[in-house]
């Protein structure tokens, strides 16, 4: 079978530790060819095939130029001379990267120029012509840009298009006061309605989300999780002392200030001797504020970023692996849909899980269903739970033993590629 993948980053294995495409298609067999809109070179074990689209080339293209081209990671010699290199990233793209992330402005700009610049459709139609794939799985954005992008592809494959989405994309429970953020997601909810009979099925990591556009738009939808590595249960392994906590992951969306608010509560358990002790491993940039807040020296340390293999030796050493998310009211509702990869990572890591989020969130809810976690919702609760481990460290092993039973039994990763290929079958 051959996929045309489209998605909105490179595919980069060392630049996104946490790929779900290489989760998803390592070891697949499948023939692949992918159809990205940023710069950089992809890396990856599942891919050779590209085609590339950034903002500047769209830029350009209003200038006359038409936007994109196509290339083969086998032709090192061709792929140096040409603008594809990360280390040659045009000035105007990182401009508009920076900008549109912090104001609604340029982010309405950069929607505005996808929109309205010019592809090289007769290359990318050259391109697909030459893979002639069997069917299009776009790793989707819920933006302007990528509505247009899969109707083009569409257009010039007319293949069966499978979407996967991890965002909420579409609904109107979010908070912002910006009138041009509610322009642009009225325009995009309208033309996301009148493109949604080109999906032939759509993907999520939330059931809630999947469920509401199966009601609302008569979508054929399938919940799609990232798989993960059970290894065999050790039963052998003691619990540490002190206990010990790991994050690994982005401090984005309020993530920080919960993180802040339990090396707040170890500060306190720890008084007369210490019992718990939290590593955060981030490749984040860390702001002053943040490691403050975050890095004490005895309750809580910022290691910095490992690699995937290296986080394993890291899980490997730890009890209690964390995914937590922002009790603000904005980013709570931002993340409302959200099933951090992260999850299914905390899952097969050998250790005990422990959530802290708003209920609202769609992996918490997971792992408090299926009593898969120490779960927390409420900021007041964190010091009273993280007590109660302390002084009970052998729920963490039945907690340990839990997760594992579930996770390898429902989450691994030959069980997900066996769905993703019978997902990607149904639709031809």
């Amino acid at each position: 079978m051959k996929v045309l993948i489209l998605s909105d980053e490179v595919w980069n294995d060392d630049l996104h530790g946490n790929n779900v495409l290489s989760n998803w298609f390592d070891g697949s067999n499948l023939e692949l060819a992918n159809l990205y809109c940023s710069p950089g070179l992809p890396k990856n074990n599942c891919c050779k095939l590209y085609f590339q689209v950034t903002d500047s080339m769209m830029f350009f293209s209003l200038l006359g130029r038409k936007a994109g081209e196509k290339f083969n990671l086998d032709d090192t010699p061709k792929i140096k001379e040409s603008n594809l290199v990360a280390d040659h990233e045009p000035k105007i793209y990182s401009f508009l990267r920076a900008v549109s992330k912090n104001t609604e402005f340029f982010r309405f700009a950069r929607e505005l120029i996808w929109s309205l610049g010019g592809y090289n459709t007769s290359e990318i139609k050259s391109f697909i012509e030459d893979f002639n794939p069997d069917v299009i799985f776009s790793t989707r954005r819920g933006t302007l840009k990528f509505l247009r992008l899969e109707r083009v592809i569409k257009k010039l494959s007319n293949k069966p298009l499978i979407a996967f989405t991890a965002d909420d994309e579409y609904s109107t429970d979010l908070i912002s006061y910006s009138p041009l953020f509610w322009l642009s997601r009225y325009f995009y909810r309208y033309m996301f309605r009148k493109q949604v009979h080109l999906y032939s099925s759509y993907c999520f990591f939330s059931e809630d989300q999947a469920k509401y556009y199966q009601e609302e738009f008569n979508l054929r939808t399938h919940l799609l999780l990232k798989g993960g590595e059970f290894k065999d249960y050790d039963s052998s392994k003691s619990v540490g002392r002190p206990i010990r906590l790991i994050y690994a992951g982005k401090l984005y969306v309020g993530r920080w200030q919960t993180l802040s608010k339990i090396r707040s509560a170890l500060s306190l358990i720890n008084t007369n001797g210490l019992k718990i002790v939290l590593d955060i491993y981030t490749k984040d940039l860390v702001s002053h504020e943040q490691y403050t807040q975050l890095h004490d020296g005895l309750n809580s340390y910022i290691r910095g970023g490992v690699s995937a293999d290296e986080l394993q030796s890291v899980y490997c050493n730890a009890d209690i692996a964390l995914h937590v998310e922002s009790f603000d009211k904005v980013n709570s509702a931002l993340v409302k849909y959200s099933f951090s990869t992260k999850i299914i990572d905390c899952m097969s890591s050998g250790c005990a899980v422990m959530a802290i989020s708003s209920p609202s969130n769609a992996g918490y809810k997971y792992l408090k269903t299926n009593d898969l976690a120490f779960c927390v919702e409420a900021i007041c609760e964190i010091e009273s739970e993280l007590r109660k481990i302390a002084s009970n460290p052998f729920l963490i092993s039945e907690y340990k033993e839990k997760v594992w039973k579930i996770g390898s039994k429902k989450h691994d990763k030959k069980s997900t590629l066996n769905q993703l290929l019978g997902i990607l079958k149904s639709a031809f």
